[in-house]
């Protein structure tokens, strides 16, 4: 079995025997479903917060859903939702109508 040559986008590709691998790109995003709690002391169901937007991606919380304690984090390395708040946040629209007038 030698290495494993880039594949498509799918998260499959074939080595030389004509097998199906996993690439490393199927396991580029996880999601939490359960993590362990050390105030509830056992893997409980979480909730997934936006903690922060930044320029690099968005970080995220882990909540635990019975105690509401952070469990953990999860920096996400997509910018895609900074540029989407940047441009809903941009300049305030021009009025429009007729221009006011001053008072004396």
């Amino acid at each position: 079995m030698g290495p494993a040559r880039a594949g498509p986008a799918m998260g499959y590709n074939k080595d030389e025997k004509g097998c199906r691998r996993m690439t490393e790109h199927a396991y580029r995003e996880f999601e939490a479903s359960a993590l362990y709690c050390a105030r509830c002391r056992r893997a409980v169901a979480v909730r997934k917060k936006l903690l922060l937007i930044l320029p690099t991606g968005a970080q995220y919380d882990y909540v635990c859903q019975e105690c509401g304690s952070p469990v953990g984090s999860k920096l996400d390395q997509d910018p895609t939702e900074f540029r989407r708040t940047a441009r809903a946040a941009g300049p305030p629209p021009l009025p429009t109508g007729p221009p006011r007038r001053r008072p004396l």
